[in-house]
């Protein structure tokens, strides 16, 4: 998947305490877009800042807006936007001209957490 592939190109810069839910994350909210988008294109997107990376996925939109749908014990999808919930400090949805799905994780609490050990 090309997006994945890009955002691990971010990761020498991103502290590796993040790295890999950075690429889960991001890999989820592609998948999402590329399952429920009626449209044909996606745009990713990333900000790094020294106290946060934000990652943005934008698609044409569908007919529903995401979720965090309630824990089916046997299923083999529905958990994407679960994980995002919980690995990432804040997310969010805006249904403009295209649909964008974004989630962000703050760096500065790492930081602070490392400097205290």
């Amino acid at each position: 998947m090309k997006a994945r592939d890009w955002v691990e190109q971010l990761a020498p810069v991103v502290p590796p305490e993040v790295r890999a839910d950075l690429t889960l994350l991001t890999h989820e909210l592609v998948t999402n877009a590329v399952q429920h988008s009626e449209g044909e294109n996606i745009w990713v997107a990333a900000v790094l800042s020294p106290d946060s990376v934000r990652v943005e996925v934008a698609d044409e939109g569908g007919a529903s807006e995401p979720a965090v749908q309630p824990q089916q014990p046997y299923a083999s999808s529905g958990r994407g936007l679960l994980w995002v919930d919980e690995l990432s400090d804040r997310w969010g949805n805006d249904h403009r001209r295209v649909h964008h799905v974004w989630f962000q994780i703050d760096l500065a609490s790492l930081r602070v957490s490392r400097s205290s050990k």
